[in-house]
């Protein structure tokens, strides 16, 4: 289950919008400038300036307003991908951190991980096939992009009332809104958990969820970020 060869020269925020560009298709989402310019909190001509610079590095293809990975651009953002939630999973599993705010000590941790610490984390851990919020760790075997729909998973914001569900992932896109993790991690929402939604009128700006431990009111723009499957059993 070898992992993917690392990021080669690429600045942090080139990065950044690469992963970020992944994250969007993986959950079918096209990339705009527009989008990036919100997801990152800066203007659309900042956001356009880089997106230019990196269609110039051919790590990206500009379609109209639609922004694809070409083939570089994928190897790369899978790359710094898997190197954090790599790093998640350490930093939970290993030294026991906060999984409601990993995200960020991540971001600092994996800095400094050279290929063979890598490789000698994820040998350690048993080579993981999620991170901590139950997103895919890239490998060569696995499809991070089509990851969601292989597994049929659908947005918990969409989902049936008083269905029977299972939390799949929890979005990277919204790792960082430590109080949304933490009141999951209270209710019990994590990867695995069953759950179901009790609340949901059209047209709400939130919904009722029921946990393991208890009932928690999410924002739909939350609960659009959290990825659930039917539970079988």
């Amino acid at each position: 289950m070898s992992r993917l060869a690392r990021e080669d020269g690429v600045s942090p925020v080139v990065s950044d919008y690469l992963e970020a560009i992944l994250i969007l298709r993986a959950e079918g989402e096209d990339a705009f400038g527009a989008t990036l310019a919100d997801m990152f909190s800066v203007s659309r001509a900042n956001a356009s300036a880089t997106v230019q610079r990196l269609a110039r590095d051919g790590l990206v293809a500009v379609t109209g307003r639609h922004i694809a990975l070409t083939e570089a651009g994928r190897r790369s953002a899978e790359a710094r991908m898997g190197r954090h939630r790599l790093s998640e999973r350490f930093l939970v599993d290993v030294l026991g951190m906060d999984w409601a705010t990993v995200h960020a000590e991540a971001r600092s941790f994996e800095r400094g991980l050279t290929d063979l610490l890598e490789e000698r984390i994820d040998r350690q851990l048993g080579y993981p096939v999620v991170c901590p919020h139950g997103n895919p760790i890239p490998r060569a075997d696995l499809d991070v992009a089509g990851y969601l729909r292989s597994r049929q998973a659908i947005r918990l914001s969409q989902a049936p009332l008083h269905a029977s569900l299972l939390v799949l992932a929890i979005s990277e896109l919204i790792e960082s809104q430590v109080e949304v993790l933490r009141a999951c991690a209270e209710h019990g929402l994590r990867p695995d958990a069953p759950i179901s939604v009790e609340e949901h009128a059209p047209g709400a700006t939130d919904l009722t969820v029921r946990g393991p431990l208890g009932m928690l009111t999410l924002a739909t723009t939350s609960a659009e970020r959290i990825w659930v499957i039917h539970n079988q059993e």
